[in-house]
């Protein structure tokens, strides 16, 4: 199983990394889990502060070409690449295109690209929505560049303003955005909003 994340260059957000590393091993425990990295300047970040391996297992930190590379050269050849991603963008785009020579790969799906994951997503976040007196905006990264790939998260938003109350979904970039979300806010009377970040891990997003 490899797992494939952007990364991250904060502390706390690699303890989030690190407990989804748990949590895979412990649901598969006769495969091995390995990690690929996506963002370039995550990777040269780390690695500059002389970080060679990920986690207190110590993963090795690397890209997806080599992680691919460490698997042909361990003789491995059936490989399961599950993606961190919440939509299908260019992100996942990338991670398709790279080269598999050699592999027997297959691909998970993003979170939300499966259409009945909407609800199952919704009720699990629930426990993390605020009171009659208070407001939830769910903060997505997004993408503006092709906003055609933001479509599960108007989806996520519109099961959620349709199912809870108070409850709303933003993004950074791209619809939904936070105009909408922070029209209703204003026009509830309510003074306590709850930012729920719907992101893998602490990033600069976050801090």
């Amino acid at each position: 199983i490899l797992i494939a994340g952007f990364g991250t260059s904060q502390p706390s957000g690699l303890a989030d990394l690190e407990h989804v590393d748990q949590l895979v091993s412990d649901r598969y425990p006769d495969h091995e889990v390995r990690w690929a990295l996506t963002s370039g300047f995550i990777l040269k970040k780390l690695r500059a502060g002389g970080m060679e391996t990920l986690f207190s297992r110590q993963v090795p930190l690397r890209n997806l070409a080599e992680a691919y590379a460490d698997l042909r050269a361990d003789g491995k050849t059936d490989v399961v690449v599950q993606p961190l991603l919440t939509v299908t963008g260019s992100e996942y785009a990338d991670l398709m295109m790279t080269p598999t020579d050699g592999l027997n790969v297959a691909y998970g799906y993003p979170l939300l690209a499966p259409p009945d994951n909407t609800a199952k997503l919704a009720r699990a976040l629930e426990p993390g929505f605020g009171a009659a007196d208070t407001l939830t905006l769910i903060c997505c990264h997004g993408n503006a560049k092709i906003p055609l790939l933001n479509v599960p998260l108007l989806q996520l938003d519109k099961y959620v303003r349709k199912h809870y109350q108070n409850v709303f979904v933003t993004s950074l970039d791209g619809p939904p955005g936070t105009e909408a979300a922070f029209a209703d806010v204003k026009a509830s009377g309510l003074g306590k909003v709850i930012f729920l970040p719907f992101l893998f891990t602490t990033g600069e997003h976050v801090v």
